[in-house]
């Protein structure tokens, strides 16, 4: 008995709350709501005007009640099916909800002839699981405005990494056909001055090292930028007439960082280099990657603390004397040279030729090997080391992150991978890690 008192308890409440919903969001008072007064207002226009059913750009009370469905008993209003899985989900609970209301008023409609004195009895216990219960329906309208306003710019993100995409791929477009010859410069004549020149100011010592420090810090902060949020690989080696021309291409995007911890600096006095190290904690990571990618799901929030560890450090050079300056440069260079490794042994590249000979003599050879655009994640560099004018650098991906950076390149393209291409590339990368070697001149 006291159950079905409960029941109906509920129902009477269910329909408080709705009257005192619409009494509540009609602040002027005319019996009617605007798309000012309406929840969410312009940002739920759609959910307005399924309401509003003659178009005349304002709900009145018959109109919500039809909307409420079973609680008034009439049929309820189904709202216009959104694409978005969140928002489906939301809608299902919301059917379910209506449905168990349904079921109360026909529990209602039978137990109207009991005695009403044992409802206000259990009425203070439902008034706690009716606050309950708005707080839970505000609560999924915010979630619903939220996920639609990601939805509206979705398309407006996939339209911007295709341009820079783009980009990237006319810049490989646009190489040479054969050895570019750099011309020479004409240099002018010189004069004799007829007034004395002010001699320019050398930097000091002191001078010099401050900068190779901010150098150093800046240098850690790219390193940190490209682990976490990754950049972008373009080459194209071409062989001409037994001359090699090699062109490498890295880009980086804007990423934000936030709460980056940096470390004294070190000096080695013989060479001339500051070196300083940058740390992040997981938490500041997935945060400075939500910050740029505003449409992070929850699978890819899981992906991100599975993959990153609890601190990531990386370290940045900077110099001030000719010579080190020069081979922090070709260290650079060689990092790159690894990374085409990478992606040439991991993703494939793209080889074409053309050979001509004439009476026994080859009148030309040409051999063009190009890698597509490519996004790589988590690629860390395990070693640097120099020999005479030569700079190697060491560099290292896992498995898991080379398959996760192919996932992040295909979405910034507006493609998606299939379960079968994601099965099919964990089939053919059989180790768990990769590691590289890269090299360049010094000079």
């Amino acid at each position: 008995m006291q159950k079905m008192l409960l029941l109906i308890v509920g129902i009477l409440c269910i329909s408080l709350v709705a009257q005192d919903f619409f009494s509540s969001r009609d602040v002027n008072r005319d019996g009617r709501l605007s798309i000012n007064e309406f929840p969410g207002g312009r940002m739920n226009l759609d959910y307005f005007y399924q309401i509003d059913t003659n178009r005349d750009g304002f709900i009145t009370r018959q109109e919500f009640q039809l909307f409420v469905g079973p609680t008034f008993g009439t049929s309820p209003v189904q709202p216009t099916p959104v694409d978005h899985p969140q928002i489906q989900q939301l809608q299902t609970e919301v059917q379910n909800l209506q449905q168990q209301v349904q079921q109360l008023t026909q529990e209602r409609n039978r137990l109207q002839q009991l005695n009403p004195e044992a409802m206000l009895e259990e009425n203070k216990k439902l008034q706690s699981e009716n606050q309950q219960l708005q707080a839970n329906i505000q609560q999924a309208q915010k979630a619903q405005e939220e996920l639609a306003k990601q939805n509206r710019i979705l398309q407006l993100d996939k339209e911007q990494f295709q341009r820079k995409v783009q980009e990237l791929e006319r810049q490989l477009a646009t190489r040479p056909t054969s050895p570019v010859v750099p011309q020479p410069i004409p240099v002018p004549t010189p004069t004799t001055p007829t007034t004395p020149t002010t001699p320019t100011t050398q930097p000091t010592q002191a001078q010099r090292m401050m900068q190779a420090e901010e150098m150093a810090r800046v240098d850690a902060l790219q390193s940190l930028a490209t682990l976490i949020r990754g950049s972008w690989i373009a080459a194209c080696s071409q062989n001409v007439d037994g001359t090699n021309r090699l062109h490498v291409v890295g880009q980086l995007d804007p990423t934000s960082l936030t709460g980056v911890e940096f470390s004294k600096p070190k000096l080695d006095m013989v060479n001339g280099i500051i070196e300083m190290t940058a740390t992040m904690s997981r938490a500041n990571i997935i945060e400075s990657i939500r910050r740029t990618n505003t449409q992070l799901t929850q699978d890819e929030y899981q992906d991100l603390r599975m993959m990153f560890p609890e601190k990531i450090s990386v370290s940045g050079k900077g110099a001030w004397q000719p010579r080190s300056q020069k081979m922090l440069m070709a260290a650079k260079g060689a990092q790159l040279d690894a990374r085409r490794k990478l992606v040439e042994e991991l993703r494939g590249f793209m080889i074409k030729s053309s050979t001509r000979m004439e009476d026994f003599v080859i009148k030309s050879h040409e051999v063009v090997a190009t890698i597509e655009t490519t996004m790589l994640i988590g690629v860390q560099v395990v070693k640097e080391e120099f020999m005479g004018d030569v700079a190697k650098s060491t560099i290292s991906i896992t498995r898991a992150m080379f398959i996760y950076s192919m996932r992040r390149g295909l979405e910034a393209c507006g493609m998606q991978m299939s379960p079968e291409e994601y099965q099919n590339l964990r089939n053919m990368l059989t180790d768990e890690a990769y590691e590289f070697v890269g090299q360049a001149v010094i000079q």
